[in-house]
């Protein structure tokens, strides 16, 4: 059974059905009663997989491809630990009647001694002494009143006990724990085509622990939608391909050996093997026969895995039991107790709320195993014959469910004990399979075989219908559901702003009323193919229907909340005001230039840290979430407004140092919000070839920001470093600067720290570092592809032409294509608390709590002139040569609202040669 409604089990063609065990004669008679026992010849084992095996699954492709796949095994244990309850005496070997006797005897001595001590308490002295004596005196009898009945009522329950599992399960099994097969038979079945005649035989088998010849018996020709064959005549033998003395195997197409209304006019996939029982040896040499066996049954994928068990009847086929069948069986009471004693909350919900299924019992903790007393004939549970009720025995034991629904599931009276086929009296003794034509011959009441066997009715139609609803409440499901996806998607198309989002919505609620289609599907029939996979798959496409009526309402709400609210959340968080800053402004167009004085004081006044550069651990700096709909926000339809294309064209187009907005705030920062400032020195030291302040013994004031989407180390982030240069040593002259941008990967990188990453101006790209860097990577894009010509470069022209100009053609004298940076101070170990990339900065420069500088933050320059990008989606640098031409030295640092939205950096426009 699955209660997944999303993996039903429609055609499991490794679900064992039936495991039938009895012993029969060398002629191949089953021996039935106690005094032909010494007659025994073989053992028979049937076991059945394929539940319900209907004239169109026989012919389908599935069962063809799958059935070599799947691993048939039959287990016996010939030396096990099983004690068999005899009705005349207790658990511990004693006689019933004398130990009962002595018992009765003992309570009744005690309860006499009680009683008198009673009375004399009653009829004693009032003096204390004497009162005290006689309590203590009838507080011990009492007590030994208590023990004898104890003891009586122990041994009478394990006696119950020992009735109960004879009458369940044949026998109990003392140490579970070390059942294990001294033989297996292991089958491969394969199924033959020969024109509309189908065979299933045994393509290879594996016999472990059993030596002697293998006769297998080719399995019988059968067309599904013919007629069947008739029956075996009453009163055959053994056919005539069976050989005495051999391990006989046959496999093949049968009827469903269970006699149980539900499975009447089906079929199944059977092996049948007949094995000599002097074959079978205990470890020490003596005949198994003479004692004794466990047998059961399990089927393995084409991964070795176990897939399903089974042994006595009706048990790991229970919902109950379910968790045992991949399993050993040594392995099963320990999995019972565990789940009786320690259930999960998923295990004790069922247990509670789909009581009596799956309910347990306290004679639950035995393993799933078949018990066989050789020396007894074959009877459930004591082995299994083929005609047993196995349903009338196990309700007088106490396992009423299979009883009461054969009762319940055919309007025969008073219920069917009869198989609706006859068995053969011979090997392989299963009956003959049903056909197409002879299923619908034989679906009405009171019809006979042409051997004249009654055919018992058929299961009642309404009393086995799967769990489904009728087609008047799927309609009316469908409507509930057509009408909440109606009005979800209408009022999310409202709430909404702008076309395309629109248009998503109209677009997931039309592929909504597509996937609720099914739901009005007329029902199958139970012939018909596909008919247990339909109310599985409607409840899916409710389930998914709602799935998608709920996040169309919670769409709704949620933009609701953006537009009608959208005043209230701006005054508790004014960063959200200031998207409307975006673009370039009146004062960007009239930047003139800056001094340093003036941008390192904006800069590094009011740091988040109070009066010094890093606070205690107690401190916090903020983290800003720019949410991906406010970056996507109008990128695919130009007629729309979208702060994310404006800021990308900002950053080419103005020059400014400073943006202070409107309101002297500043303006949000769609990419990279939480930085650290760093003010310092620009310094070449080596010859080089370039210009401007790329030339040897150029040296100058510098204000840098090193920033990240992400803070956290160990995850995948992007790090940049850019910088602006003030070409002069005059900190209050007025100059325009010169800007760079580098960073360490396009898309993120994992790093531990700041020490490990390599920023350029030309980064790798790594598209895929996760989900969420994929899509802000993408989205990068899209804002960048109507702004410049080169998306993940930025050239270092403006460096070049500091302190010289650009020449009378608009070039640069002399630059280089690539520029590194790398840390190359000594590393500060930290106090294990600088997860956030900025208090690694702070860190390395800083101690808590100290303005102090410990030392400088010093990054070498690296230059190179050739190199390209290598790579179709993840890019990389490659075929460079860096030469270290100088050091950024940074003795400032900083984290203040200043330096995360007010500070601005020009990203220069691609120029073609920049040189």
């Amino acid at each position: 059974m699955s209660l997944n409604t999303f993996f039903p089990q429609d055609a499991p063609l490794a679900n064992i059905t039936d495991l039938h065990a009895f012993v029969v004669d060398k002629n191949g008679s089953p021996v039935r009663d106690a005094a032909r026992i010494a007659t025994g010849d073989q053992l028979i084992i049937s076991l059945c997989v394929r539940r319900r095996l209907l004239y169109w699954q026989i012919d389908d492709a599935a069962l063809e491809q799958g059935l070599p796949e799947i691993s048939f095994r039959v287990h016996l244990d010939l030396d096990p630990d099983v004690r068999h309850h005899d009705p005349a005496r207790f658990p511990d070997g004693g006689l019933l009647a004398d130990e009962r006797k002595t018992l009765d005897d003992a309570v009744d001595a005690a309860r006499r001694t009680a009683e008198d001590l009673h009375r004399q308490l009653d009829a004693a002295p009032a003096t204390a002494a004497a009162h005290s004596d006689l309590e203590s005196k009838l507080t011990m009898a009492q007590q030994a009143l208590d023990g004898a009945r104890q003891r009586r009522d122990r041994l009478l329950a394990n006696y119950q006990l020992a009735a109960r599992m004879e009458a369940l399960y044949g026998g109990t099994i003392d140490a579970a724990s070390r059942i294990a097969e001294e033989v297996t038979l292991d089958f491969r079945l394969k199924l033959s085509r020969e024109g509309d005649a189908i065979s299933i035989n045994v393509e290879h088998l594996y016999l472990k622990g059993l030596a002697g010849s293998v006769n297998q018996i080719p399995g019988s020709k059968f067309d599904a939608t013919s007629a069947a064959p008739a029956a075996a005549p009453v009163g055959s033998s053994v056919g005539s391909s069976w050989k005495a003395g051999s391990i006989n195997v046959q496999a093949g197409i049968f009827d469903d050996p269970f006699i149980f209304p539900r499975f009447f006019r089906g079929n199944v996939i059977g092996v049948v093997t007949s094995v000599p029982l002097d074959l079978l040896r205990r470890p020490d040499g003596t005949p198994a026969a003479q004692g004794t066996i466990l047998l059961w049954a399990t089927t393995h994928g084409s991964d070795g895995k176990q897939a399903d068990h089974v042994g006595r009847s009706l048990r790991t086929q229970l919902p109950r039991f379910g968790y045992l069948n991949p399993l050993h069986p040594s392995e099963h009471v320990d999995a019972i107790l565990r789940r009786h004693s320690n259930p999960t909350l998923l295990e004790n919900s069922l247990a509670t709320f789909l009581s009596p299924l799956e309910a347990h019992r306290f004679y639950d903790a035995t393993p799933d195993v078949m018990i066989y007393d050789l020396t007894r004939p074959a009877g459930f549970p004591n082995g299994r014959w083929l005609e047993d009720d196995v349903a009338k025995t196990l309700a007088d034991a106490g396992e009423t469910l299979l009883f009461e629904l054969s009762l319940a599931e055919s309007r025969q009276f008073p219920r069917a004990t009869t198989n609706d086929k006859p068995f053969r009296t011979g090997f392989p003794f299963l009956g003959d399979p049903w056909s197409k034509q002879e299923s619908a011959d034989h679906a009405l009441i009171g019809t006979s075989l042409d051997a004249g066997f009654k055919v018992p009715d058929a299961p009642d139609a309404g009393a086995t219908a799967l769990p489904d609803f009728s087609p008047d409440v799927w309609k009316s499901i469908w409507w509930g559901l057509f009408i909440g996806l109606v009005v979800a998607a209408a009022l999310a198309f409202l709430a909404l702003q702008g076309t395309l989002p629109r248009i998503a919505v109209v677009l997931v609620a039309l592929v909504g009323l597509w996937l609720l289609k099914p739901i009005l599907a007329k029902p199958l029939t139970a012939m018909e193919k596909g008919f247990m996979q339909q109310p599985f798959e409607k409840l899916q496409r409710g389930l998914l229907g709602s799935g998608i009526v709920t996040a169309l309402g919670l769409l709704a709400v949620y933009a609701a909340g953006i537009r009608h609210g959208g005043k209230l959340r701006a005054s508790r968080s004014p960063h959200a005001s200031l998207l409307a800053e975006e673009g370039e402004t009146l004062a960007d167009r009239q930047y003139d230039g800056s001094t340093y004085q003036e941008v390192h004081d904006a800069v590094f006044r009011d740091p988040y840290s109070g009066t010094v550069p890093w606070g205690s651990p107690n401190t916090t700096l903020p983290v800003y979430h720019i949410p991906l709909g406010t970056l996507a926000k109008g990128l695919l339809l130009r007629s729309l407004r979208s702060p994310f294309r404006e800021a990308s064209l900002r950053t080419i187009a103005s020059h400014a140092d400073l943006r202070w907005g409107e309101n002297r705030q500043g303006v949000q920062r769609l990419l990279h919000p939480h930085g650290i400032c760093l003010a310092g020195t620009w310094r070449i030291t080596r010859d080089t070839e370039f210009t401007g302040y790329f030339a040897k013994g150029r040296e100058c004031p510098i204000i840098a920001r090193y920033s990240s989407e992400e803070r956290l180390r160990n995850k995948p982030r992007t790090l940049s470093l850019v910088g602006k240069l003030f070409p002069t040593q005059k900190p209050g002259e007025k100059v325009h600067t010169a800007n760079f941008i580098t960073q360490s990967a396009l898309g993120g990188v994992r790093s531990e720290s700041i020490f490990d990453v390599h920023l350029r101006n030309a980064p790798d790209v790594v598209p895929l570092a996760s989900g969420i860097a994929f899509v802000r990577l993408m989205l990068s894009l899209l804002a960048f592809r109507t702004v410049d010509s080169h998306k993940t470069e930025r050239q270092l022209y403006e460096i070049a032409e500091a302190g010289t100009g650009p020449t009378p053609d608009g070039t640069a004298t002399n630059c280089p294509r690539y520029m590194q940076l790398s840390i190359v101070s000594p590393q500060v170990v930290s106090d294990g608390s600088t997860s956030d990339f900025r208090e690694d900065i702070l860190a390395q420069m800083y101690k808590r709590g100290d303005s102090a500088l410990i030392q400088p933050l010093v990054f070498k320059i690296e230059v190179s002139k050739t190199g390209r990008m290598k790579g179709i989606f993840n890019r990389t640098l490659v075929e460079t040569s860096w030469d270290e031409i100088g050091v950024i030295e940074f003795t400032e640092a900083v984290a203040s609202y200043n330096g995360d939205f007010v500070i601005h950096f020009h990203h220069p426009k691609w120029r073609d040669p920049p040189k």
